[in-house]
């Protein structure tokens, strides 16, 4: 029993919100006023030409009054910006308004030319169907002039105006992107290409510089360690010959040898350290080379349609 009037008390609470949130929605004497010069301002503005400004004016004036009329121009104007999409779904959206028992004869005429709109938008609407191959495990993302579609919803067709469009993919490690305008009413699929964000490359061949600078480091490091090497052992020779650092005649020769051993290893090291940097020089400007289309494109299926021409390939 306690249980059944909690129940009562919670649906009593919540009726009553109900009953009053239109009162709470309704417009404010500042919200009708402002309406009224917004709109105003829309239609000056759509007279001028200057469709964009007039559709922000309309927006804002249905915004602060959501009427029949308000919404009415709202579509028009989107109409004749070539917004059919948003402009059905404005148009639509009329009937959902409340009917105010005082409701003016001009807001029953705009239900019915809304209604009317929306019925001749319906068949001007395109459709476009997005695949994409993909070697992922994942659904590839799909992007439309700026707008990501949900993964559950990216195959599926997808309503928009009519005209130019622009489509990204993004798969696993690769991407693609097609632009493709579109008449009132045209259906079209389009398979987007996704090409590798970073290509498989082919094998380094390495130039003469390379065989040549490595090879003239190498034995400079060589030469450089061996003579180097032998100067140190000759060195301590001369020096147990040459006490106080004076050198008998006898000594002459040792010493003469051990001096050219270390200006032999010095200017070896110098060249093998030269020719490595060459080596660098030639790996940094060899060539690769050109992979085979059977190394890197696994399927490639061209498709030919009415006025279009798509490729789509998978690694």
């Amino acid at each position: 029993m306690i249980r059944s009037s909690r129940f009562a008390l919670i649906g009593g609470l919540a009726l009553s919100l109900l009953i009053a949130a239109p009162a709470l929605a309704d417009p404010t004497a500042a919200d009708i006023e402002s309406g009224k010069v917004a709109y105003r301002d829309g239609k000056t503005l759509r007279d001028q030409g200057d469709l964009t400004g007039a559709l922000a004016k309309f927006k804002a004036a249905y915004a602060m009054v959501p009427t029949p009329i308000t919404a009415l121009e709202v579509g028009k104007t989107q109409i004749a910006l070539g917004h059919l999409v948003e402009a059905r779904e404005v148009l639509t959206s009329i009937d959902r308004l409340p009917k105010k028992p005082d409701e003016s004869e001009k807001a029953a005429d705009s239900r019915k030319e809304a209604e009317h709109l929306a019925a001749e938008l319906t068949p001007k609407l395109a459709s476009l169907t997005v695949s994409a191959a993909s070697s992922g495990t994942d659904a590839p993302s799909v992007n439309i002039d700026g707008a990501d579609i949900p993964k559950d919803a990216a195959q599926s067709p997808r309503l928009v105006d009519p005209g130019h469009h622009v489509i990204k993919v993004k798969g696993n490690a690769a991407s693609g992107q097609v632009e493709i305008d579109l008449k009132e009413g045209e259906q079209r699929a389009v398979d987007v290409p996704l090409t590798p964000d970073h290509p498989p490359q082919g094998k380094l061949v390495p130039n003469t510089l390379v065989w040549v600078g490595f090879g003239v480091g190498a034995l400079g490091v060589v030469v450089g360690g061996i003579t180097g090497a032998i100067a140190l052992s000759k060195a301590s020779t001369v020096k147990s010959e040459c006490p106080n650092g004076q050198c008998p005649p006898a000594a002459h020769s040792d010493l003469n040898l051990t001096n050219a051993l270390s200006t032999t290893s010095t200017v070896a090291f110098v060249i093998g350290a030269l020719g490595v940097g060459v080596g660098i020089v030639g790996l940094v400007t060899s060539k690769r080379e050109p992979l085979p289309a059977s190394a890197w494109l696994q399927e490639l299926r061209i498709s030919i349609g009415p006025g279009t021409i798509s490729a789509r390939g998978a690694w």
